[in-house]
């Protein structure tokens, strides 16, 4: 988690500090799949919010968002979801 905060938080920047801790858990190809995943991350999350699509599938007004149709479910969701 402290990896993705550090390529998402304000200086992008991962430390020599942190790439050595990772490297003594990680081989170097696990390391550049795990970056390469938390970068495709972090992009989709800044696409979704350039298109405008809620990070979450319970809008503020309790409907339901599915994000692969575009449809919108007035269905109650906190029966469906269990969020209030």
């Amino acid at each position: 988690m402290r990896y993705a905060e550090a390529m998402h938080g304000a200086d992008k920047n991962v430390s020599d500090e942190m790439l050595a801790e990772m490297l003594e858990h990680f081989t170097p190809a696990e390391y550049l799949e795990l970056a390469m995943s938390v970068g495709q991350f972090i992009a989709l999350g800044q696409m979704f919010t350039m298109l405008g699509i809620p990070n979450s599938s319970v809008l503020s007004d309790g409907q339901i968002f599915d994000p692969y149709t575009s449809n919108i479910n007035a269905a109650d969701a906190a029966q469906t979801t269990g969020v209030n």
